[in-house]
């Protein structure tokens, strides 16, 4: 529990109120994405290290609310290693079948930095839009 009011502090500085709230809602998808930074992630990251937790957390949030975790046959064709216990700069697939996309699935760092600059989930049937937490990949 611990983990998770630090992962909370960390992540909610700057966050709408009403974005905020989601947070401690274990069935909303920002819910999902916390319980699994503070209590499933493999990689355990240090709770000071706020770049990677945001990333991690905004990445995971994408995961679950555009069907990453497949429910009635519905979500995901490829998991591309989203939350998995490698740098969120692995979370990625080669895809070669769609000549005129990104020649991966997933997240790029380019320049061989830590920071995610290129997120591709062409044709990996998501089933809802991308989420505002979208926006925290920019700002760091």
């Amino acid at each position: 529990m611990a983990m998770r009011s630090t992962v909370l502090s960390k992540i909610s500085v700057g966050m709408e109120s009403a974005m905020a709230q989601n947070l401690w809602n274990d069935s909303t998808r920002q819910g999902k994405a916390i319980r699994w930074l503070a209590e499933e992630d493999g990689l355990e990251v240090d709770p000071s290290d706020t770049e990677v937790l945001v990333q991690r957390y905004a990445l995971s949030v994408i995961f679950y609310a555009t069907g990453g975790k497949k429910r009635e046959n519905k979500g995901w064709i490829k998991k591309a290693n989203f939350l998995s216990n490698m740098s969120v700069c692995h979370w990625n697939e080669p895809d070669d079948e769609d000549e005129y996309s990104y020649p991966f699935l997933g997240t790029d760092c380019p320049d061989g930095n830590s920071e995610v600059k290129r997120l591709s989930l062409a044709n990996n049937q998501l089933t809802e839009s991308l989420p505002d937490e979208l926006g925290l990949l920019k700002k760091n």
